[in-house]
């Protein structure tokens, strides 16, 4: 599921497409926000959100639908009602025993879990209906009687609900994940909290700029705008992070790309394809609002400019030898006293 899955559960709110990645010892699928265009309706998701329950609150996997609707009665919470209007809607215009092989229903119950009444996580369980969309509608008695070419219409039962026959039907656990974050990131790199958030200015995305973005991005520290004038160009690709899709773009768009593609739900990071050193609104704007400047330019102008003006930020110049087996770090105080 993507980072902020929760999203998702509230009334209203934009929809997923589940497709399959990959199908080997396990089926691997993948939930992305849904597009207007898209009309892939391999795998249907319905969601279910519970009453928040207590973190020490254990529950064994439900093998049927009747049991998970048990299940989430208990819980304060309903199956039924969300897993009828789903398929409802998918089969207006009919459906015959052909339609729906090959799909699947994935049922996703979302559980707010609290300690000490307070709110600690939303969990999220999955399971995938191990029936067709016809089969489905059958058991939760909403088609008529087929015509001639064996389409089936739906109907709406009069003075009650359908009878107990969808209950029966089984369920196969689905382990449920979550995309990245970069609070997650900054928890499995070891990266302190203190200072996570600060704002920097990353001058030259090349060969060194370019892994220290990558990295620095990957641990979830520091809000960052990158600024570098050149185009990725063929040679560059034996040093710099990226690949060869990306060549002739700005190279700080390319880092921003990349961002985005780590963190698709993050806000990603200011890219600006102008010299650290241009007078622009865009650059100044950046320099005055950042609370450090890496300098990985590889030019003595940058440094050198950046210590005479008194409105720049605490600056860092990093190089690394021509040979590759050193490197120097220049580091101003944080009052900035020593240049």
């Amino acid at each position: 599921l993507p980072s902020n899955y929760p999203d998702y559960a509230k009334a209203g709110s934009r929809t997923l497409t589940i497709f399959k990645v990959d199908q080997g010892d396990s089926v691997i699928l993948k939930a992305e926000p849904s597009r207007p265009d898209d009309q892939s309706k391999t795998v249907r998701m319905v969601p279910v959100m519970v009453e928040p329950v207590g973190t020490t609150t254990l529950a064994g996997f439900p093998e049927t639908l009747g049991k998970l609707q048990d299940q989430l009665v208990s819980w304060g919470s309903d199956l039924y009602g969300a897993l009828y209007d789903t398929v409802y809607e998918a089969i207006e215009g009919g459906i015959s025993p052909a339609h729906g092989k090959g799909e699947g229903i994935l049922i996703t119950v979302w559980i707010p879990r609290v300690r000490e009444g307070g709110a600690e996580r939303i969990d999220v369980a999955g399971y995938m209906l191990n029936a067709s969309l016809f089969d489905l509608a059958t058991a939760l008695d909403m088609l008529g009687m087929p015509d001639a070419k064996g389409l089936c219409q739906r109907i709406t039962l009069l003075g009650g609900a359908a009878g107990s026959a969808w209950r029966s039907l089984s369920l196969m656990p689905v382990e449920i994940r979550t995309a990245l974050t970069p609070q997650t990131a900054r928890d499995l790199s070891g990266t302190p909290e203190e200072h996570s958030e600060i704002k920097g200015v990353l001058a030259g995305v090349g060969a060194l700029g370019s892994v220290l973005a990558d990295l620095w991005i990957r641990q979830g520290w520091g809000q960052w705008t990158f600024i570098d004038p050149d185009r990725l160009l063929p040679h560059n690709l034996c040093r710099h992070i990226a690949f060869d899709g990306f060549v002739g773009m700005p190279k700080v768009k390319v880092l921003q790309e990349m961002a985005c593609a780590t963190y698709p739900n993050w806000t990603p990071p200011s890219a600006i394809d102008l010299s650290v050193l241009d007078e622009s609104a865009e650059v100044t704007s950046s320099l005055t609002s950042a609370d450090l400047v890496v300098d990985v330019t590889t030019t003595f102008g940058v440094p050198r400019e950046l210590a005479r003006r008194d409105e720049a930020p605490r600056t860092v110049s990093l190089f690394v030898t021509p040979s590759g087996q050193s490197c120097v770090m220049i580091l101003e105080d944080e009052a900035r006293r020593h240049r």
